[in-house]
């Protein structure tokens, strides 16, 4: 029965590794990143949202509720939704590398039956 080497496994994990690390440390594959996430928060940003209240409000409740609303969409949700997208898109690509890694891992195993 033929074995796989585990010299070409741990090289390809090794290559994982890296790029995962690449990806977060390194400035060309991070501005990929930061361009994603860009992209994202646009999107989410520009959908608008409207709070349905269940009485009609008076209008000194009406205009606190705007001012809340303004603050938090200007202020607090941006920074928010910025992390929560770079965090998504580098788990994308992480997905996109280990994907890659079990393609070859594959291969090698395919090459071993043959």
């Amino acid at each position: 029965m033929h074995r796989i080497d585990k010299h070409q496994v741990s090289e390809i994990i090794h290559d994982y590794k890296k790029e995962c690390f690449q990806l977060e440390h390194s400035s060309e594959q991070h501005e990929a990143v930061l361009k994603g996430r860009q992209r994202l928060v646009d999107e989410i940003l520009a959908q608008n949202f409207h709070y349905k209240f269940h009485r009609s409000p008076t209008p000194e409740l009406a205009e606190t509720f705007n001012t809340v609303e303004n603050y938090v969409r200007e202020a607090v949700l941006p920074p928010v939704v910025a992390k929560l997208a770079e965090r998504l898109v580098l788990l994308e690509k992480r997905q996109a590398a280990g994907l890659k890694a079990l393609e070859r891992i594959l291969d090698l195993i395919v090459k071993l039956g043959d």
